[in-house]
């Protein structure tokens, strides 16, 4: 098997988010059986979050690219 590596960059905001996420997610269950509701509540906003900004991210990429083909046009 071919080793690849691979490269993913992202904004600083975009990886603010994933550090906050990733932390709600290693958080311990307030319970026994599972998260309190406080705990899912503040990964569900964590997740938002984090996909709101790496879709802020591809967005940027796709107009940098864009405009990058409207020049050499």
């Amino acid at each position: 098997m071919e080793n690849r590596n691979y490269q993913l960059i992202i904004s600083n905001e975009a990886l603010k988010s994933f550090y906050i996420l990733r932390d709600s997610l290693m958080k311990n269950p307030a319970f026994k059986d599972g998260h309190s509701p406080e705990q899912i509540d503040k990964m569900i906003i964590a997740l938002k979050d984090f996909r709101r900004q790496l879709r802020r991210d591809v967005g940027f990429m796709f107009r940098e690219e864009k405009e990058r083909r409207g020049n050499n046009v």
